[in-house]
């Protein structure tokens, strides 16, 4: 018997300054579309419970994990439990990672959120009387931006039913891997992005819903080729869209599952040990190269542009000595399972679409790759050797990192389709 609890609250930041673009001037003016912190809860009592938060924020402080975990294990008395907190990275909110003292209030004010969240979600529990489960292609909206290569995008949609809320969702998962950069540098008003229009959109059509949005392997994924302009009227546009085709996925969904008295999910975690990636003056060199190479070229179209602009914001990161920061640090990497009928897996950083790919492959049935869930920077498929372009220059960690997440990764599912008992 499994029950399920959500909970949203929304922030109100001040003018701080704002994450996401380097190259961005001054504070934000104000608040375009509400920033918020949403938490789902899953409980059964085979199983420790399971919490999953979605933020409005750009990217999570590693260790916000483990300082919340101890929190809520204080709190609600749990003696077990898994928690991941994921950030929608949208690019237009204050940044709480690299922050100074003022941006630092807001952090905690964030961080004081997010407990409150996964305390009410726990408290309002109800028994879940069935899920239902979708997925689509979407064509038209992303691609490998380093390359201007569009590629179709899964959509994935996940709402969860209560005996108080049998005819709408009391919960629902959303899935998108994108980057939220439909506005650009020049916009200093706060918004959830994209994603905040399909929360909001889907809170509206079926009332009183908690919308959980996770983004996922979009480490070079954007709508740099395919936005039509970089505008709220744009943004609205996009997200509208991706809201219409959840609203078709829960309405006619792939699959419905009963919850049974004897049905349970799965969830398990790991840790892992991610080392900075080794800088040489040979790969400098090259990238000067490029750069030089990049800018005598005849760039006509704005995205090639952005392209070549955000390689030279890699070679003075290069420069400046920035990259060399990056110490070695602990991430977790944790794995849910609902009934045989969707896996996912959540990771830190900003993993490139391949992994979601690989970790899909040979699976009977859909796994899901979040992103984000701890901000490490990007983690490429590739090294820099071999791919001189902006998010593979501006890994901290590079191909290696990614390749540790994987195997762990590959390690929790291939251990539940054993039938092994996960810890």
């Amino acid at each position: 018997m499994m029950f399920i609890g959500a909970a949203e609250k929304f922030l109100c930041p001040p003018s701080l300054h704002m994450g996401g673009y380097i190259d961005r001037k001054g504070l934000s003016q104000g608040t375009h579309d509400e920033l918020g912190v949403k938490a789902m809860c899953f409980i059964d009592s085979e199983v420790a419970p399971v919490f999953i938060v979605s933020c409005d924020v750009l990217d999570i402080p590693v260790d916000w994990q483990g300082r919340v975990y101890e929190s809520i294990k204080g709190f609600l008395s749990l003696d077990d439990f898994h928690l991941v907190i994921a950030s929608t990275h949208t690019h237009a909110a204050p940044d709480i990672q690299f922050v100074s003292p003022p941006e630092q209030t807001y952090a905690e004010t964030v961080f004081e959120t997010i407990l409150s969240v996964c305390r009410e979600a726990f408290q309002s529990k109800e028994m879940c009387t069935r899920f239902s489960f979708g997925t689509t292609l979407i064509s038209d909206i992303g691609c490998i931006r380093r390359q201007g290569q569009r590629i179709a995008l899964p959509l994935t949609v996940q709402a969860f039913y209560t005996h108080s809320r049998s005819d709408k969702p009391q919960g629902i998962i959303v899935h998108f891997p994108c980057h939220p950069t439909i506005l650009g540098a020049d916009n200093r008003w706060y918004s959830a992005e994209y994603p905040g229009v399909i929360a909001s959109r889907l809170a509206s059509v079926f009332e009183g819903a908690c919308v959980c949005f996770f983004n996922g392997a979009a480490g070079d994924i954007s709508a740099r080729c395919t936005r039509r302009e970089q505008t709220f009227r744009e943004m609205e546009r996009i997200g509208n869209e991706l809201a219409e085709r959840a609203c078709r996925l829960i309405r006619n969904p792939d699959k419905v599952v009963g919850v049974r008295e004897d049905w349970s999910f799965h969830a398990a975690s790991r840790e892992v040990l991610l080392q900075p990636q080794p800088l040489n003056d040979a790969l400098l060199t090259t990238l000067s190269n490029s750069v030089k190479t990049e800018t005598r070229s005849a760039m006509s179209s704005v995205q090639a542009d952005r392209t070549r602009h955000t390689l030279l914001q890699a070679l003075q990161a290069w420069r400046s000595g920035w990259l060399a920061n990056a110490k070695p640090v602990r991430v977790q990497v944790m794995a849910v399972s609902f009934s045989a009928c969707v896996d996912y897996v959540f990771w830190p950083g900003e993993p490139f679409s391949n992994y979601a790919k690989i970790i899909q492959h040979a699976r009977t049935h859909p796994v899901v790759l979040v992103g984000y869930a701890g901000g490490v920077g990007y983690l490429p498929d590739v090294d820099a050797d071999d791919d001189v372009s902006y998010e593979v220059l501006m890994s901290q960690y590079g191909r290696a990192a990614g390749q540790r997440l994987l195997a762990a990764s590959r390690g929790l599912l291939e251990t539940w389709e054993r039938g092994e008992a996960w810890s």
